[in-house]
């Protein structure tokens, strides 16, 4: 019933209608002020030519927010598990540094020596 009644008034109405409304949208597109009115006016000429009732547009422009915003934020998580991760393996590695460079003056000793053999600092 609701294909047939949109079918009646495109034929009877739509036409004459849609030709009304896409004229008006263009006479405000020629305008500064009413540019962005002109416009969001052009894009619905459909629905006044077929009596259209749903956005399926704009649910579309939604559903691609949401999901962009989801992907966002999944990166920053991701990110900030890299960072953690990195540091961990810094701070290891630089306790790993400690056992093998003596404290008082920075030469390379084994990991089995009491006292530099450089400066004779105690390990």
């Amino acid at each position: 019933m609701n294909f047939l009644l949109r079918l009646i008034w495109f034929l009877i109405a739509g036409w004459w209608l849609g030709l009304l409304w896409f004229s008006m949208s263009l006479a405000l597109m020629m305008t500064i002020i009413f540019f962005p009115v002109g416009a969001w006016a052009a894009t619905k000429t459909w629905k006044v030519m077929t009596l259209s009732g749903s956005d399926s547009a704009s649910e579309a422009v939604t559903d691609v927010t949401v999901n962009v915003n989801n992907k966002m934020k999944q990166e920053i998580s991701d990110g900030e598990k890299q960072e953690d991760e990195q540091e961990e393996n810094w701070k290891e590695d630089l306790e790993a540094s400690k056992d093998l460079y003596c404290p008082n003056c920075g030469e390379e000793v084994e990991e089995d020596e009491s006292f530099c053999s450089s400066c004779g600092e105690e390990l």
